[in-house]
């Protein structure tokens, strides 16, 4: 099975009468968490965990940002992934703080953790997560940079002898496996390793054995569509289906500023990738929509965490209610950021809608292998039918091949579908199914009225 997300018309051979559009996540009011401490860059990892049978999130936080600890990791655990307390990891396991009983490590210098990410591969230490860790006072000297790894999200250790670069990486390292290539990936910021640190751009690396790094490659920088000095300041990134989505941050500086930007707002925005390496650009606005001025949020979303359920996207962020230098009066015993929560309908980043009249798409050419189809469309006052054309087949010195409507799968004799459908699968009435013409090469045309396409699934493989 192949499914087709309409980021782009890649994978179109024709489109008629169809606007694209940027998906909108909902926020989830009670999906707000915000720690008895300010979180700051809490960078949350939230995941379901079938040891305990719950849902964890784990963050970082700044408990004593006085003293220059500006990083240690904290839990919070809930029945649905939504409602949330604090994980009294003392119960089970030690504290490391009296005064924090859910503080799962000791607090580190000048420290920033990245996304904590879950390897299948490794049945020892399956939780793994990439402390930035130095004595900024003291120069590039102090870096340490560990690979903190734990069997259980709640015993973190260093891995013995990895350290996965020796430059300023204040970001959120998320880390994912790429197919295609057989190793792991992170994303990362880019090498500058003299003071100021005063480039923001967004890197990757890979890792096999989590020891031995990969030199950081820049894939983001500003470009022509940008505001004047925005910056890239990080880009979680996740594996969805054939695809890799990031939410790429871009923070507006001050431009009075003149060493590293480190005032203004954040937004974000929606990426892709079919390889992992190679990121295209959606449309420039923001992707998870700014709140009030005032509320968490209000000042800019960081996206960190992609859950995908079967029925939602779970897109978990921090939301912070000032600009990324912390300007603007908080109100006395109220935060500064916290854990929200947006959904998503599955599929759903982009979508093709019909403008008035009648719409059409036509994909390009599949090898069907089964007879699968599927669409996960929206059209509760709209029509969408479904039609498929085969290749003739022809000889040695004939005319080119022609795309002509497979006998008994015409738009006219597919059955019209009304409604809302995360997998839809066309049905005619000539009785016919797809796995008649497994072995062939088809192509899939999709007519809709007041409807919208998010994705479009086929059993077999796209001829590119």
């Amino acid at each position: 099975m192949q499914k087709i997300l309409f980021l782009d018309d890649w994978c179109l051979e024709s489109a008629r009468n169809v606007v694209r559009r940027l998906g909108r996540p909902e926020p989830v009011p009670e999906g707000t968490f915000a720690d008895p401490f300010d979180l700051g860059n809490a960078y949350p990892s939230v995941f379901f965990d079938e040891n305990r049978g719950r849902w964890r999130v784990i963050y970082g936080g700044q408990p004593d940002p006085d003293n220059h600890i500006c990083n240690a990791l904290f839990g919070a655990i809930g029945d649905d992934g939504v409602h949330w307390e604090i994980d009294r990891v003392g119960d089970d396991h030690t504290s490391w703080s009296g005064a924090f009983p859910h503080c799962l490590t000791e607090g580190r210098k000048n420290a920033e953790s990245g996304h904590v990410y879950r390897d299948p591969r490794d049945s020892r230490y399956p939780y793994k997560l990439l402390y930035l860790d130095w004595d900024w006072r003291s120069g590039p000297a102090t870096m340490r940079n560990p690979v903190v790894v734990s069997a259980d999200g709640y015993r973190w250790r260093d891995l013995p002898g990895a350290r996965w670069g020796d430059w300023s990486s204040d970001t959120c390292h998320t880390i994912f496996f790429n197919k295609l290539t057989g190793r792991h990936q992170v994303m990362c910021r880019a090498k500058d390793v003299k003071p100021p640190f005063s480039q923001r751009l967004v890197a990757t690396m890979e890792t096999e054995d989590w020891v031995h790094f990969s030199e950081p490659e820049t894939i983001v920088r500003p470009d022509s569509c940008d505001p004047p000095l925005a910056q890239p300041y990080g880009m979680p990134t996740f594996a969805y289906g054939d695809y890799f989505i990031g939410f790429l941050w871009l923070l507006h500086g001050d431009p009075g500023e003149t060493t590293t930007k480190g005032a203004g707002p954040v937004s974000n925005h929606l990426v892709y990738s079919i390889n992992g390496r190679n990121v295209n650009r959606t449309v420039r606005d923001q992707f998870v929509a700014p709140a009030e001025p005032g509320e968490f949020g209000g000042y800019g979303f960081y996206p960190c965490c992609l859950v995908p359920l079967p029925d939602e996207l779970r897109i978990y962020s921090v939301g912070s209610r000032t600009d990324h230098g912390g300007r603007g009066e908080i109100p006395a015993g109220q935060r500064r950021s916290a854990m929200t929560l947006h959904t998503l309908r599955p599929d759903g980043f982009m979508y093709l809608e019909s403008r008035s009249g009648g719409a059409s798409v036509m994909t390009k050419g599949f090898e069907l292998t089964e007879g699968s189809l599927a669409l996960n469309v929206e059209a509760p006052i709209g029509e969408v039918r479904a039609q498929v054309y085969v290749q003739t087949d022809v000889l040695p010195g004939d005319p080119p091949p022609v795309q002509q409507v497979a006998e008994g799968f015409s738009a006219r004799e597919c059955r019209p579908f009304s409604g809302d459908d995360l997998r839809w699968s066309p049905t005619w009435t000539s009785g016919r199914t797809l796995d008649e013409l497994a072995g062939r090469t088809v192509r899939v045309e999709i007519l809709f009225e007041r409807a919208r396409l998010y994705a479009l699934e086929v059993g077999g493989t796209l001829l590119r």
